[in-house]
């Protein structure tokens, strides 16, 4: 039997489990952990459901599974096999929008924020990363460096499903960085992934080890075996421009217009815009931004007129900063019910460095 097909078969837990089934597994599972299972109606498990960011995945398993190491998370998988009927789910961040994708309703969330280590290894030109470490913590640690990786654009976003493609709501898995239109998405950037396979053994995938299984991988989310750690290939980096836009939907046909004029333009592997239009049906209102980078520190920031320009407006910023910075204060909400969002993205496909990503 194939590595992949081991995988497969053992960690492609059932999509609806049933509340019995939940709790008579969150039981075993607490006689071995003790502690570390949190059961509803505790503050930890409380705090924890609350945490994710969309409101849709606020659902309520019956117990929660916190690891702290990649031991554990064997051991946590080792465990499972003995629940039948259990529906299982994986989290990094907790900032996919799609229900059920990082937790488990009347199943078993593994909550993976406590392997969150980051370890810089500048003479091989790689960090080390935990996959619940968030994108914040991973720039302001390389931020001092000059260096940094292809991660997130949002801070709080989790480094395991942005890479893994867990936190994705279209085709494109494997994370939308600052710098994809150069360098492609977040996933190839990623130079080793530390596995727990579903039969609890802990492997390393690369392009020379289990290359099959590395490929699976980038976009395959939890589908293949549990990433519990990255090594990203650093880049060298100071600072770059980027700002918001916010603006009333009377902006929009203006804004339609900026995104087309950009897409059918010249190719600018430093220039990178994301344009999302939301509708909130409870107030019959709508709204855009903008979030706009151009990865240079020079003064000359024309290639953002056409999207600056635009009025109304209700904030604009811009800045020259470092990474951290920017991945702050890219724009984000709260989603809630209600809401209706689409948002349109780089010239990710148009690019000759990501054709060969795509194919």
């Amino acid at each position: 039997m194939s590595i992949l097909t081991l995988l497969f078969s053992a960690l492609v837990f059932p999509l609806h489990g049933s509340s019995a089934s939940g709790s008579h597994c969150c039981t075993k599972l607490r006689s071995t952990f003790g502690n570390y299972v949190l059961f509803p109606d505790s503050l930890e498990y409380n705090t924890s459901v609350s945490s994710y960011f969309y409101m849709e995945q606020r659902t309520s398993p019956s117990c929660i599974i916190a690891p702290r190491d990649v031991e554990e998370v064997a051991a946590v998988l080792r465990s499972l096999q003995s629940c039948k009927d259990v529906e299982v789910a994986v989290r990094s961040g907790g900032h996919s929008p799609n229900q059920f994708f990082s937790n488990a309703k009347n199943g078993v969330t593994i909550d993976l924020r406590g392997l969150n280590s980051i370890v810089p290894k500048e003479d091989e030109n790689i960090v080390a990363v935990g996959t619940g470490a968030r994108w914040r913590d991973v720039y302001s640690i390389l931020d001092p460096l000059g260096r940094t990786v292809v991660g997130a654009r949002v801070a709080s976003v989790g480094v395991g499903g942005f890479l893994s493609g867990g936190n994705e709501l279209t085709i494109t898995r494997g994370g939308i960085s600052f710098f994809s239109p150069s360098e492609g998405f977040g996933c190839d950037n990623v130079r080793n992934m530390q596995v727990v396979l579903a039969n609890g053994t802990v492997v390393d995938a690369n392009s020379r080890s289990n290359p099959t299984l590395f490929r699976a991988l980038k976009g395959g989310q939890n589908n293949f075996g549990i990433i519990t750690r990255f090594d990203l290939k650093l880049k060298k980096v100071s600072k770059f421009w980027g700002g918001a836009i916010l603006s009333p939907g009377a902006a929009d046909p203006a804004q339609l217009d900026a995104f087309t004029t950009f897409k059918l333009g010249i190719y600018d592997p430093l220039l990178e815009i994301e344009q999302t239009f939301v509708y909130y049906g409870s107030q019959n209102s709508s709204f855009s931004s903008n979030n706009l980078f151009y990865l240079n520190d020079g003064t000359n920031t024309s290639a953002l007129d056409r999207f600056t320009q635009i009025r109304p407006q209700i904030t604009l910023t811009k800045a020259l900063a470092k990474i951290c910075t920017l991945g702050k204060k890219s724009f984000s909400m709260v989603c809630e019910r209600g809401m209706t969002i689409s948002t349109m993205d780089l010239h990710i496909a148009d690019s000759p460095t990501n054709a060969q990503h795509l194919a």
